[in-house]
This record gives C-alpha cells, structure tokens and sequence, in this order.
C-alpha cells in the first residue's frame, strides 16, 4: 500500500476518534500519558527528532555533531569534565529500519564521526574500541544512545500530499511527534529537521523543553512575493500565476500557514538559525530572537594542497564546475543559459578547454527526467557551445572534490539558498565562486559590507551594479580591471542575478590572474577560516540550545 493511500487513511482514522471523543479529553489523555512517562524517568534525556537520521546529508551532520558533542560533554578533560550534563541519555527518533551499527558506521564513514568512541570513552570505565567486533559488541550493550523506531514517517512525507503539501505535511509531523512521545517522552526535544508543528505538540502534551535547529524557514516572506508578483517558479505553477482567483487563495493559504507557524514557533523555548538569511525570516515570523550558528563544513576533506599562484594558475583548469542535486529549484537551466551567452561573447577569447561540468545526484525518476530536459536543452545549443558541456552524475566524494581541485571556477544559481554548504566547500576546494546574489550566498558566504544588512534581494534592485562592472571588464579582455574585485565590493567571489551577469562573472573569474588572482584566493582563505569544522559547531550549538 502506498504511503499517499496509508495518509489519508490514516486521517479518516484519526477525525472518526475524533468525533466519538472530544478533543479535550484525547489531548488530555496524551498530555497524561507523556508526564506519566516523563516521572518515571530518572535520568536526564535529550531527544532528537531527526525521522531520516541515515540520510547521509547536511541535516544529518549537524545531528550526529550534536550528539558527539553531548557524549564528549563528560570525557575526561572535554567541556563538561566532572559532572553529568543532560546527555545522560540521548534518543533518536528514527525510521530508519537499519541496526543501531550499521546507521553509526555510516555516520562514521560519512562524516568522520565516531559516536560509539565518543560513548566508550564517556563510560564510569574509558576505553577505545579499536575492531569491529569490539564495536559492534558495544554497541548491542550501550545504553546512552538509543533509537526510537518510528511507523507513521510517510505522515510527514511530502510525496504523500498531492494538494495543499505544506499544510498536509505539517500536521503530519506533528501526528508523527505524538507517536515520538509516546514511545519515549524526554527531558528535552530537539527537532533538527524542520517540523514546526511538533514543537507545541511537545511542550503541551508531552511537557518537554523543546529546543530547534532551522535549515529554512516553512513559510518565508519570498514565498509571499513570488505569489503576489504573478511570477511562474517551481512551486508556483503557470496556472497559478496567471489567475489572479486562483493568486489570491493562494495568497490566503500561505498567510495562514504563516500563522500557524508564528503559533507554533512560540512553543520552541530556544532556537538557532542556520544562516542570517533564515535568521532574517524566522525572526520576523517568530517575533524572537534567534542567534545564528553556521552549519559544520569538513573543510580539512576539501582542503586543496597550498601552491603558489603561477602554479595554481597552470594546474587549474579553466572548468566552471556546479555541484547540487537536480532538482528544480537548483536552476541548473540558468547555468547552461548563462555558460552559452559565455561562449557566444566570448568564444574566441575564452581558452580552448572552457568547459562547464555539470555534477550532481539524482534520486529518482522526477530527477533523472530533469537531467533528460537539461540534456535536449543542451543538445539544441550551437555545436560550439554544446560540445563544451559535460554531465557527470552521482560522482563518489574522493572524485568530486579531485573535480573541484582541478577546476578553476564554481558556480551555483539556486535562488534563496538558505545557506550553501556547497559554497563554502567550492571555497575551501579553492575555487572562485560565482553564486546567486541572495540567501545565504550573499548574506553569509559571499558577503560584503554592502549585502551583510539586508535579508533579501528583490528582483530588479541594485541589478545593474554588478552586471555594470563585469560588463567594463569583459569589454575589455586584454586588461586586468582593478575594480571589478566579485561581489561588486570585495568579496570572496562573485554575486549575479541574470543570465547576463552570470555570463559575464564566469568570464572575468575563468579569466582572473596574476595579482588579482592573488588577492581573491587570499580573501577566500579568510572566509574559509571563519566557518566551522565539527567540534567548533557542537561547541557552539549546544550552548545557544541550552543543551548544557
């Protein structure tokens, strides 16, 4: 039975209980249910909502550097040396059907990060396991992790809602948190997935502390203005956008779910933002104030071996190289628009190996049919375009990171990412970065004392100042122009909008040499620096969670 079937039949279930029992008393049944097992306990426990634990993402990096964190709190000579903190006991909501040793030799291999050594040397005995069997026979034994299995997940399936999918999988998710507390109330309930509505079912039925790690805000003033300005995107279709009925209850819904969202963020005690672009939207939703803690990068991975400029210079080659998933909302279409009016302008200048490579995962069939239309569009293109273009998919992290080490330049067009974690490895790999001048790119990554003010950049402002500058430059190719430094005022790569700024970045960054080139990689080293590796983060985060 498919999880969209299991959905509503599952909601039909729910709204008969419903209506044979009032509503107060089934909350005051589950409200009972979750302080009687919260009085049972003795020790102090921090749960995890985090369904997709094992996905092997950003999201899952900054669950498993938490948790290594609240381990290490009490290890001999960590943060929390010589008393028991809140990590007496740490829970993982889970639906994941694989062992509790196979989803942290994942973590390991994935990540860098040992959870099984981080419980052995936190025991009343310290030891350091070593084999496999040492590990796995540990692991079957240990009681300071555990994971909580979960059977209602596809509630929170996004795919399991055709229509009104937000609203759908909100109440999904806050169906699947009652099904969390009831198989294991904790202390404190941490969501690092993005599940607002679990956070009042928490604190009012299960009388927990609840504590929120946001990637993105559900509900975004953005999301507002792409509907009222009647423009198409991924998530606004052409019907939508070209009936203003049709607009404006769309409009409608989108305000409730922004109330139900600025209800259900007043339930989270303490907060942390991903980026200030989040920070900005959270913010003016939640009427709180939410610090910023950057997402972990593994920097030392991606880390290029330090040359000097010449050499850089010669063994880079000039490859404009994306890396994302192939979704939609990546814009990978804007990039090979962006790559052919590169090469209708400049063709004969650029050098003869100019390629743009296109690196990403697909997971699914909607994917693999994006790549397909990528493909034809590619296809259509004039031979000397089209014959610069290549698609390499699913590469293994070693080959990705040997691909951004021998490229020169690193584009990324998504609109309003969050953050970009990808970014901060193009700049850590070495590359010179030109991003979508908005979100997270522009506010945290490539930022410059002109765009680190504003949480958003609407369309049309400000637009020609950067199109101007890489204009003046590639009128000229045979000149160096000092100005021009990326970002329009310094910063550690390039901002665009267009399909023409695009253009005309890629062009001055492939380009870039010599004492120019110099100063840039310099300003990407500084940037670089200030994000942090996995200990620095959980240092960081637990303590503006409160997790201490």
């Amino acid at each position: 039975m498919s999880d969209r079937v299991l959905s509503w039949l599952f909601v039909s279930v729910l709204l008969l209980v419903l209506n044979v029992f009032p509503f107060w008393v089934f909350s005051l049944f589950v409200f009972s249910v979750g302080i009687l097992l919260r009085i049972c306990q003795v020790q102090k426990t921090i749960g995890f909502f985090h369904p997709f634990c094992d996905g092997g993402g950003g999201g899952e990096r900054v669950l498993w550097c938490l948790v290594e964190g609240l381990l290490q709190e009490n290890t001999a000579g960590g943060a929390g040396a010589g008393r028991r903190g809140r990590a007496d006991k740490i829970v993982i909501y889970s639906k994941s059907c694989k062992p509790d040793f196979d989803i942290l030799s994942d973590v390991k291999q994935r990540f860098g990060i040992d959870i099984l050594n981080a419980i052995a040397s936190s025991s009343p005995n310290p030891a350091r396991l070593t084999s496999e069997e040492e590990c796995r026979g540990f692991c079957s034994t240990q009681t300071r992790l555990e994971f909580k299995r979960l059977s209602l997940t596809f509630l929170a399936n996004p795919d399991s809602w055709p229509v009104l999918t937000i609203l759908c999988q909100s109440v999904g998710a806050g169906i699947l948190s009652l099904e969390c507390l009831l198989r294991f109330a904790p202390e404190v309930f941490c969501d690092t997935t993005g599940y607002p509505c679990s956070y009042p079912v928490a604190r009012l039925f299960g009388g927990c502390e609840v504590a929120c790690y946001t990637h993105y805000p559900t509900v975004s003033t953005d999301m507002l203005e792409t509907v009222r300005s009647g423009a198409s995107s991924f998530n606004n279709s052409e019907v939508i956008a070209r009936s203003s009925f049709l607009t404006r209850g769309k409009l409608l819904y989108y305000r409730m779910l922004g109330f139900l969202y600025q209800c259900c963020g007043s339930c989270a005690g303490t907060a942390v933002a991903n980026s200030k672009w989040t920070q900005a939207h959270i913010q003016r939703i939640w009427k709180k104030e939410v610090p910023v803690v950057y997402p972990p990068t593994d920097i030392r991975a991606f880390r290029a071996e330090s040359r000097s400029i010449e050499e850089e210079d010669y063994r880079r080659k000039p490859w404009i190289v994306s890396v994302a998933q192939f979704r939609p909302e990546k814009n990978h279409r804007l990039q090979l628009k962006a790559f052919e009016r590169l090469v209708e302008k400049h063709g004969n200048e650029l050098p003869p190996d100019t390629r743009l490579i296109l690196c990403g995962s697909t997971r699914g069939e909607k994917d693999e049919l994006l790549v397909n239309d990528l493909k034809m569009l590619q296809l259509q293109m004039p031979l000397q375009v089209k014959r610069r273009i290549e698609f390499k998919l699913n590469l293994s992290l070693p080959d990705l990171i040997a691909q951004l080490h021998e490229s020169k330049v690193a584009v990324h067009t998504m609109v309003n990412e969050h953050f970009g974690i990808s970014l901060v490895e193009f700049l850590a790999a070495g590359c010179v970065v030109v991003a979508h001048d908005s979100g997270g790119p522009k506010l945290d990554i490539l930022r410059t004392a002109a765009s680190s003010t504003s949480p958003s950049r609407s369309p049309g402002v400000d637009r020609g100042r950067l199109g101007a500058s890489a204009a003046s430059v590639s009128s000229q190719p045979g000149q160096q122009r000092e100005e021009f430094q990326g970002g329009g005022a310094g910063g550690p790569g390039y901002l665009a909008t267009t399909e023409e700024e695009f253009a005309d970045c890629m062009w001055d960054a492939v380009m870039l040499g010599g004492e120019r080139y110099r100063r840039m990689k310099d300003k990407i080293a500084q940037r670089v620096a200030q994000f942090p590796d996995n200990r620095r983060f959980a240092a960081s985060c637990i303590e503006a969670l409160r997790l201490r």
